[in-house]
């Protein structure tokens, strides 16, 4: 089993916190480096702090409530019961954050490593490894060691005995790249002024749309404007998701009574209220949804904007005008699942732009002829 082992001793500058305890995102630091280390492939995680603090419980709760294996251990003692030998254990330190796809490369060069950083001025409160490389906060190792934590000094902290340990037994050093520095791809975090640094960086990653011209320069913003006052909220994901289906709902009874401005006004907030679901599970790292959920908003979308055409069309229209709809929504749905590559270089006018072009063919009553013109630019 590959278990991750969180080091929650240290504190933040200034502060008299726990690093990993600091808010950030939808939850806290430690929250953040258990979602990385899962991604890099750990089946469990374990927090070592010798307090029992309320904030940590809470976080092994949340974390069990999604189905994660998550303890926390206070001693040596607990971890020689928690880890057996044939373990893979990955040392994660306070307030280090490394994508999961730097610890994934790692995994493939080496089963057990170290992370090290050239040694530097400005890293001199990083663990010196000796005296041209200090520890990057990061390693694989074997859960043989733990069983060696015996021979070494009762006041040691358990990760840097470990780290010890295995420098000791000459398990390979893998350095930072530049790329990976430069990138954000590697992080610690000591001072709060750092950790909201941190956030702001993930917020942009994790929220920066696909797509083109509506989701770069509307819906993002947007979204990062507004999922910090939602993420922190438990029921926030369900009451989006609950919003969507209104929007969608009353868009169909307005294209049922014959408003089409108004039903694609409502549709346009509901394809707003959907991206903000998106942001938050992007930023919460929830498992994305099966099919069927992901496909069931975009259906209520076309459906009722059906309903809408329908009710514009003449009736020798009404086949020919479905048809053009039916086309643009099988389009869309293959450029929005491009690879994220492809929606950089390629920006395509998507659902919003679209539909913002038939409001705007409408107010001059020629509904249908914004839907030919929406044809047209998709």
């Amino acid at each position: 089993m590959k278990i991750a082992l969180i080091s929650m001793t240290k504190e933040l500058d200034g502060s008299g916190g726990p690093v990993g305890l600091a808010p950030m995102l939808s939850r806290c630091v430690a929250a953040e480096q258990a979602r990385f280390a899962i991604a890099a492939g750990a089946q469990k995680i374990l927090f070592f702090s010798q307090a029992m603090s309320g904030g940590l419980v809470k976080l092994v709760d949340e974390l069990r409530g999604q189905g994660i294996a998550a303890d926390i251990t206070r001693s040596r003692d607990d971890l020689v019961v928690m880890i057996a030998p044939q373990d893979d254990l990955l040392l994660i330190d306070d307030g280090v954050l490394c994508v999961s796809e730097t610890l994934a490369e790692y995994n493939e060069s080496s089963r057990f490593w170290v992370q090290v950083l050239d040694d530097a001025p400005q890293r001199e409160k990083l663990e010196r490894i000796d005296l041209q490389h200090r520890w990057a906060g990061t390693a694989m190792v074997s859960g043989e060691l733990v069983a060696q934590l015996d021979a070494l000094p009762e006041d040691w902290d358990p990760l840097s005995a470990l780290l010890r340990l295995a420098i000791q037994n000459d398990v390979p050093r893998v350095g930072l790249s530049a790329s990976d520095l430069e990138s954000g791809n590697w992080r610690q975090l000591q001072s709060m002024a750092e950790v909201k640094r941190a956030e702001l960086a993930l917020l942009s990653e994790r929220t920066d749309q696909r797509g083109g011209f509506f989701s770069r320069w509307v819906l993002t913003p947007l979204i990062q404007r507004f999922l910090p006052l939602l993420w922190h909220r438990d029921e926030a994901g369900l009451g989006l998701g609950v919003g969507t289906f209104l929007m969608h709902l009353l868009a169909m009874v307005g294209a049922y009574a014959d408003f089409p401005i108004i039903t694609c006004l409502l549709l346009l907030l509901g394809w707003i209220i959907m991206g903000l679901q998106s942001g938050l599970r992007r930023i919460r790292m929830d498992p994305e949804p099966g099919l069927l959920l992901l496909s069931l908003p975009y259906v209520g979308f076309v459906f009722a904007l059906g309903m809408a055409v329908m009710g514009a069309s003449y009736p020798a229209s009404i086949l020919p005008n479905i048809v053009i709809l039916a086309l643009i929504a099988v389009l869309q749905a293959y450029l929005s699942h491009r690879p994220a590559k492809e929606h950089r270089t390629a920006p395509y006018a998507e659902w919003p732009l679209l539909i913002v072009m038939v409001i705007v063919f409408a107010l001059g009553g020629q509904f249908i002829w914004g839907l030919y013109a929406a044809a047209l630019v998709s």
